[in-house]
């Protein structure tokens, strides 16, 4: 696979980063591609150099200074196997007819926030860390998604002012609204800083937002909160859902059955496996570890599992699933 050409915009590339870039992309190496990109430029020591790179059919601008960033600029993209499911998502709601609305709650740098924009009617984004918000907009901006849209706040089951724990380190995307948050590998935070907390169900109501079909849900422990702030809309437009659970949502919700009522009736809900250059869904069994969850409208069942095919789609549809 060849690697998408990049402008770099602070300094030229060195060799040794050129070669890690040219190997991240590449897909028939069998193993230890990541730990040779690793040693040629440590994530957690990188260079900081801005960026412009090719993003499918976008224009993405980042630098190595931000691990998410860090991880288009060497291997394309960042967790791919999410963009494939919302994709496919995406196609299912058009293909039954529905225009197509996504919200990214927990946008960060607006990563999933520009590749959706070309493939929804709508997309909103929700990130009141400003300096990954302002990030999100320059991308949005230098793309001219005009269907595109990043509010500068949480969103929670509240309208309040609450503490805000900025990441330290290069991984920007692990800061939260819960304090000695550590599962996404930032032990230490910075100072608090307050941010504004919106209830999702009023916002979209006064923003009148259409009906939404797919919500992104990625906050760093908080998403149980979340979730009961959108609990209307999750009724009222029974939406496909990317949820990264924490053990601090799962200590929240307390019950495979709890986690069930946070959604609609009949939701089918997956486990996402990540491998090498592949994924596959699986059940998900109630549990204390970090998961990817992606759910399910059923009567979208049949068409997801068409899109992705039988290797990916383990065909357990029954609610004992989880």
């Amino acid at each position: 696979m060849r690697p998408a050409p990049i402008q770099m915009l602070s300094a030229p590339l060195p060799p040794r980063l050129r070669l890690a870039r040219w190997l991240g992309h590449q897909r028939w190496i069998p193993k230890g591609q990541d730990f040779i990109v690793r040693r040629l430029c440590p994530p957690d020591a990188p260079p900081a150099l801005d960026f412009e790179v090719g993003f499918y059919g976008l224009r993405y601008r980042g630098t190595l200074a931000n691990f998410l960033d860090w991880t288009v600029f060497f291997y394309g993209a960042y967790c791919a196997a999410e963009l494939v499911l919302l994709s496919h998502a995406a196609r299912c709601l058009r293909a039954a007819g529905q225009p197509v609305v996504y919200l990214d709650v927990g946008a960060n740098v607006g990563h999933h926030l520009l590749f959706m924009s070309k493939r929804v009617d709508q997309a909103y984004g929700f990130e009141p860390w400003r300096p990954v918000f302002d990030r999100a907009v320059e991308k949005l901006q230098l793309n001219h998604c005009v269907n595109a849209r990043v509010f500068p706040l949480a969103l929670g089951e509240r309208n309040a002012s609450l503490r805000f724990f900025p990441p330290c380190g290069p991984n920007q995307g692990t800061g939260s609204l819960v304090q000695s948050w550590s599962a996404g590998g930032n032990a230490d935070q910075g100072a608090p800083i307050t941010v504004k907390v919106s209830v999702g169900d009023e916002l979209i109501a006064a923003e009148q937002i259409g009906k939404v079909g797919i919500i992104k849900i990625d906050v760093e422990g908080y998403e149980a909160a979340v979730c009961r702030g959108v609990a209307q809309t999750l009724l009222r437009c029974r939406p496909f859902v990317l949820l990264e659970l924490s053990p601090q949502g799962v200590r929240e919700l307390g019950s495979a059955q709890r986690l069930k009522n946070s959604f609609y009736p009949d939701a089918l809900i997956f486990r996402l496996r990540n491998r090498r250059h592949s994924f596959r869904l699986e059940p998900y069994c109630f549990g204390e570890e970090l998961a990817e969850l992606f759910i399910v409208p059923a009567e979208q069942g049949a068409a997801l599992e068409r899109a992705l095919g039988r290797r990916r789609w383990r065909k357990w549809l029954s609610q004992d699933s989880i």
